[in-house]
């Protein structure tokens, strides 16, 4: 079983419903195909703070990164929404440069 994770832009997800994240998922779609065989668990469904650029003061914030990393899912998506973030913005670079340094896989993409 592949548990996965999917980072979504907080920003974004006042005015998203994640529709088109979670078809994906559920058809094997997109990013997802490649789990076209594999029986999948959404381990974690996380939202970044994608406009706080000073989350070094947002103790809840580290927490919740560092609650990602210890429930360890095998790979963590980047949702179409934080896709040109990625490099850009403090809190998903951090957010993903602790992912990688867990040596948790990570894709690019959902939908």
């Amino acid at each position: 079983m592949k548990r996965i994770a999917i980072l979504v832009s907080l920003e974004t997800s006042k005015i998203c419903s994640s529709i088109g994240c979670f078809n994906a998922l559920n058809n094997r779609k997109a990013t997802f195909e490649r789990y076209k065989d594999d029986e999948i668990e959404v381990v974690a469904f996380f939202s970044v703070d994608d406009l706080n650029d000073n989350f070094e003061n947002d103790e809840d914030f580290i927490k919740k990164v560092d609650r990602l990393i210890e429930i360890k899912p095998d790979i963590v998506h980047v949702a179409v929404c934080l896709m040109k973030k990625m490099n850009t913005n403090s809190s998903v670079k951090y957010t993903l440069d602790k992912v990688k340094n867990a040596n948790i896989e990570i894709v690019v993409g959902t939908h």
